[in-house]
């Protein structure tokens, strides 16, 4: 039950980003700022996962590198669908073209 909650709450966050911001999720990604300082909130269990195998000092290190997958993992996500996007709007005109084609050459077994 906890899980299927968990998954919920992911597939409720998980939110369609737009090519401006696909854009300027690459270029933050591909540079480097100052570091900041945050506060983050964590469940209790992931707290003491993290602490069972991240030594205390490097744990900040530890959340950071796993946002960095997840943005980098949103954003290949989001090129994909917008690949996709493009695809499925040209195969409509590509399948048309196709069809015209076929109905000039007409049926060679005829």
């Amino acid at each position: 039950m906890q899980h299927r909650i968990i998954s919920n709450i992911f597939r409720a966050m998980t939110v369609t980003i737009t090519w401006p911001k696909v854009l300027r999720l690459n270029t933050l990604l591909k540079t480097r700022k100052k570091k900041a300082s945050t506060s983050v909130t964590l469940a209790g269990e992931l707290l003491e996962g993290v602490s069972l195998i991240v030594p205390a000092q490097q744990r900040s290190q530890f959340v950071e590198v796993a946002v960095r997958r997840e943005l980098r993992r949103r954003l290949r996500q989001a090129r994909a669908d917008h690949d996709l996007q493009i695809l499925n709007a040209k195969a409509a005109k590509l399948d048309k073209e196709t069809n015209d084609l076929l109905e000039i050459q007409g049926d060679p077994f005829e």
